[in-house]
């Protein structure tokens, strides 16, 4: 029986002293495997709400850009479809319907609880515990205690966190990043509001992503990567008639901290 963990990044926007140059950085489940998707058209879906100030049709754009942005090194075969609006705000996954399950983007005005308050955004992976694939995700916004615009330009006199460049950070954990420690790179663990450089991909990023989706045997249908280190995307799933045991876990990766959550929940 496999067995789905649902495992969330909590991305804190803080002012950082410089850290050294390193490469990038993977995702490392509690057992030890690293995430990766092992299906090249990965789907996701917004939610039609949009904060108070914000043109709608504009933040849906910004948000599909964002996710282009990491499907445009021509030596990945990473892809991903624009599964449109919704009005969904289911988050986690449903191990009675899998099929139901929608991977969604989406704004939290006032239920931000139980998430840590200056986490600026959460992406949460739903993967197979036993080899770090990940079949699904949802992504969080905190727009409770943050506000975003479409510039990083202050609005009414306060500073804003640039949605493209939270979400283009974000997406780098939905394919199964972790935070960098190269700072010009989209996937540095920090940012200050206004900030929009993670908006472009750093040579850090790129090198990432190629090397975990390589444009491989024309980015047809592979197996489980070699040595888990490299995938290539494929249309294989989970069986959706294989029963599922969750557990959400929820890491507060700056401040060391851990909680628990539950997997599925209304917003």
């Amino acid at each position: 029986m496999k067995r789905l963990v649902w495992f969330s990044f909590v991305v804190i926007y803080l002012n950082v002293l410089p850290s050294p140059a390193y490469a990038y950085l993977r995702t490392v489940t509690p057992k030890g495997k690293v995430l990766f998707w092992n299906d090249n058209n990965i789907p996701f879906h917004i939610n039609r709400d949009v904060p108070a100030g914000l043109d709608a049709n504009r933040v849906y754009a910004t948000i599909r850009a964002s996710f282009a942005t990491w499907s445009t090194p021509t030596c990945t075969c990473l892809r991903f479809k624009d599964g449109g609006l919704t009005n969904s705000k289911v988050l986690g996954y449903d191990q009675k319907s899998p099929a139901s399950n929608q991977n969604i983007i989406l704004f939290q005005p006032k239920k931000w609880s139980p998430h840590p308050s200056q986490a600026v955004a959460i992406t949460s992976n739903i993967f197979i515990e036993d080899t770090g694939q990940v079949v699904a995700y949802d992504m969080e916004l905190n727009s409770q205690n943050f506000t975003f615009s479409l510039d990083g330009a202050p609005r009414n006199g306060k500073p804003t966190m640039d949605l493209q460049n939270v979400v283009t950070h974000e997406v780098g954990h939905v394919i199964g990043l972790d935070h960098s420690t190269v700072r010009a790179s989209t996937m540095f663990t920090s940012g200050l509001p206004g900030e929009t450089k993670k908006r472009d991909l750093h040579s850090d990023d790129i090198k990432a992503l190629c090397l975990i989706y390589p444009v491989t045997n024309g980015c047809k249908e592979t197996t489980e990567p070699p040595d888990n280190k490299t995938a290539c995307g494929c249309q294989q799933s989970p069986s959706n008639t294989t029963p599922f045991n969750l557990m959400a876990l929820v890491f507060l990766l700056c401040l060391g901290l851990r909680f628990f959550a539950f997997p599925k929940r209304s917003s």
